[in-house]
């Protein structure tokens, strides 16, 4: 099984959190998830600082 750092691809800062944001590198599926949700990341829609909006992993604290 991959690391989570191995899983995640840094993306850009959410504007409204100043969080990292990151995207998947390896297909979705239930053990992805649960591996990022207990290492406190949660899926979320960010404002990039293009203000692009997308779905991405950021931490959750």
């Amino acid at each position: 099984m991959n690391t989570v750092d191995n899983m995640l691809e840094y993306i850009g800062e959410d504007l409204t959190t100043c969080k990292r944001a990151y995207k998947l590198t390896v297909a979705k599926n239930a053990q992805v998830k649960l591996s990022l949700k207990t290492s406190g990341y949660t899926e979320k829609e960010v404002t990039l600082q293009d203000n692009k909006k997308q779905m991405a992993w950021v931490q959750a604290n």
